[in-house]
Parts: structure tokens; sequence; C-alpha cells
């Protein structure tokens, strides 16, 4: 199923990335804006609201036990892998542990064997100007033995009401697959605004494909909003 099958109902020209103000201020979203990094003109989202079961978070806090360097904020399991024992992926917001610290996203990959020991195996940066992504979605949600996990409960990214605005009115104009928004990953300022989230998505066809999708939206100084860019991101390049 190719991501052609999806898109905007009536398509416009707008803005893209490439034409963010250099001028645009951190900590745009409200909150505190303390060591929060211009990326290529898109702005790191301030502030993480956690959506962990509390196995969720203990397993992550034993892993992490003794870690040292940077400071890794769990917000939600990515995907499961059941093996002699399980992995976890999980997004996290990771700090550096410096004088002037420069947060990013990350995908944490810990394991925990059957004895219930939980350690790190890998950690993956997120880099927002290149993000990993694929041009279709297939059967396995293309992430092989891992199993992307299901949203439940409050979205992570609920804390900023624009963004969640804007999200809904430019998805009233959105066909081919259904987007739930997990995470508001960064904005960008242009003339008017850019979103950048992390969803869940299904395939509207006759067996729904799940799978995670990175979502550019744009809204105009009118308050307009549509996608501009919906792909899917390519889990495996950060956890495999």
């Amino acid at each position: 199923l190719l991501l052609a099958a999806c898109g905007k109902k009536e398509p416009a020209d707008v803005p893209d990335g490439s034409s963010a103000a250099s001028g645009a201020l951190a900590g745009d979203e409200g909150g505190s804006s303390a060591g929060m990094a211009l990326l290529g003109g898109w702005t790191l989202t301030p502030d993480l609201s956690v959506s962990l079961t509390e196995e969720d978070k203990a397993i992550f806090d034993k892993a992490m036990e003794g870690f040292t360097g940077v400071g890794y904020e769990p917000g939600a399991v990515l995907a499961t892998q059941l093996v002699s024992g399980k992995n976890y992926a999980y997004l996290c917001k990771a700090t550096p542990v410096t004088s002037k610290p420069i947060p990013h996203w990350a995908v944490v990959v810990v394991y925990q064997d059957l004895q219930g020991e939980a350690s790190v195996s890998k950690v993956s940066e997120i880099d927002l100007t290149n993000l990993n992504v694929k041009d279709n979605v297939d059967a396995a949600a293309a992430v092989g033995a891992w199993e992307i996990t299901l949203p439940g409960g409050k979205p992570i990214m609920m804390p900023y009401e624009d963004a969640q605005a804007a999200f809904d009115n430019a998805a009233q104009n959105f066909v081919g697959v259904n987007l739930k928004p997990l995470s508001l990953l960064g904005t960008q300022v242009v003339a008017g605004k850019n979103y950048k989230y992390l969803c869940f998505g299904e395939t509207v066809t006759e067996t729904p494909v799940s799978a995670l999708y990175i979502v550019d939206v744009y809204q105009d100084l009118e308050g307009n909003a549509e996608i501009t860019n919906c792909a899917v991101l390519d889990l495996l390049s950060y956890i495999g």
C-alpha cells in the first residue's frame, strides 16, 4: 500500500521548513524554555507528558540505574518484541548532563530478561531534520518481529492546545489513513507555523495495517491548517 493512496482532499501550496525564520525562539509552545534547542528551524517541544503504565515506567527506571551522561525522560512505549524475555522501545526526551544542555528526542531500547532484570541495549537519537522514513507500509507494520504499541489513554502531546487544534483541523481533509497523534515532536515558525507529530496510524482498507507515521501540519496566519507530509517512520532503523 503506497503512501500515494492517502493525502489531502484539496492539495494546496504551502511554505515548507526551508523558509523557517532564523530568529524563531525556543520554548514557543509555552512553559519553560530552559535548555530548548533550535534544530534546523525546529523548536523542540518544551515539556513531555508521560503516558506509561506503572510497569513500563518501573522497567525503564530499573534499566537506567547507573546510566550517566544523559538524562532520559520516557513518554511512551512505541513497540515491544518477545524474545527470551522482552524488548521495549521507549520514546524519550533526552537531555545531556552538561552546563548548556541541548535536548533531543531519542528511542531507547530496553531488554527485560526472564528474571525481571532490565538493561539498556540501544539508544538512537531522532534528528527532526533528517528522520528515517519509508515509502510504504506493509502487513507487518515494517517492524519485523516488533509489535507496534496501540495508543491508550491520553495522548502525550495534549498539553499544547494549539497543536491539538491544528492537527484536528488538518485531519478533516486527510484520507487513506486514520491518524492519532502520540507526540508533538517540534514546531517551526514560517509564514504561519509548522508542526511535526509522531502518530499512530491505521490504513483505511479492508484489512487495516498499523504503523507509526511522521506527520507535518502547516497552519497559516488565519488559522487554516492542512497536512503537508505524511510518511511511515522506519522504526527498525532506530531499534533494530
